[in-house]
């Protein structure tokens, strides 16, 4: 949906073209059916330029080509060529008003170059990586062991601790509670006493980010079933929670995901290659790095398994 909003946005942006320029003529049936527009007697767009827009917008948006398909071709082509035409009689007042001679107008063209010229190289020194990535099966079946816990759309059914706990408003009553649950059921007691019950579901140390962080790290560390402890939580709220039980995580099988599992070992390896290169043209150009300007500090990294965890929970909620 969000490619359509863009390419209907593309469609309608050209508005009353024919008043920003009277001597230009478009789609002249008297004309070279090759040229769609004229700027006097001179070719202003022509149907090649129209073709190469198309190619452009489908290789930068190839769900476009779908999309296209549904609206009349004579459509599509008039759109393009007033946006291109649009364009031509922008670029022609700019040149002819000597707006391009400014020094702003200069500064900017010369950062929007730069610009333009990063995202090219990057995208060519990262092509040149990638065509000698070419992992093997062995190489992809370690890769799913190693990061079957982080990669997306593997994960079949989370695990975690089952835990459920109660509040009170002192410690006193919490160990007057806990003596009574011992090692039996506490969601069945607290039921009993018609106390509030607190269901804090699967606990996963990496991924229970709406648990408060005391209790969460509490029944991450408890290793037999049932358990039932104090703890005060970060609100200073004393509450007697009770692991029940834990559930063991479990995955796709490697034969059911292998696509999945190829294109993350693909994004890995070729960002492995692109650093080791770049560490290796450092030493090649003979670079050297001020590192007392950055005061000792190491480069940020990102956790993955972090901000994927953190992604799955705000799913989860709806957010």
């Amino acid at each position: 949906m969000k490619d359509k909003n863009l390419f209907t946005t593309t469609m309608v942006r050209i508005l009353f073209v024919f008043t920003l320029l009277q001597t230009t003529s478009l789609f002249c049936p008297d004309e070279d059916q090759s040229v769609v527009a004229w700027l006097a007697d001179e070719p202003l767009v022509t149907v090649e330029d129209i073709e190469q827009y198309k190619k452009q917008m489908i290789s930068e948006n190839p769900q476009l080509e779908e999309y296209m398909k549904m609206i009349d071709v004579a459509e599509i082509n008039r759109s393009i060529g007033e946006l291109l035409l649009q364009q031509k009689l922008v670029d022609s007042y700019i040149e002819e008003s000597k707006i391009s001679a400014k020094s702003d107008y200069k500064k900017d063209l010369e950062i929007a170059i730069q610009m333009a010229t990063t995202t090219v190289n990057n995208k060519y020194f990262t092509q040149e990586i990638a065509t000698r990535v070419n992992p093997t099966e062995k190489e992809l079946r370690k890769f799913y062991e190693d990061h079957k816990k982080t990669i997306p759309g593997i994960l079949k059914e989370r695990g975690g601790i089952k835990a459920v706990g109660v509040s009170f408003d002192t410690e006193a009553e919490a160990k007057t509670f806990l003596k009574k649950v011992n090692t039996g059921d506490l969601a069945q007691i607290a039921t009993k006493e018609k106390l509030e019950l607190k269901d804090f579901g699967l606990i996963n140390q990496s991924v229970s980010m709406s648990v408060d962080e005391n209790i969460r790290d509490a029944i991450s560390a408890v290793t037999k079933f049932p358990q039932t402890m104090i703890v005060t939580d970060t609100d200073e709220t004393v509450w007697v929670v009770q692991a029940v039980s834990k559930k063991e995580e479990s995955f796709y099988s490697y034969e059911e995901v292998k696509d999945l599992v190829k294109d993350r070992a693909l994004q890995y390896q070729i960002a492995e290659k692109i650093s080791d290169k770049l560490n290796g043209l450092k030493k090649e150009y003979n670079v050297t790095v001020n590192d007392e300007f950055f005061g000792g500090v190491e480069p940020l990294t990102v956790n993955e398994e972090d901000v994927e965890a953190l992604i799955e929970e705000l799913e989860e909620e709806g957010l």
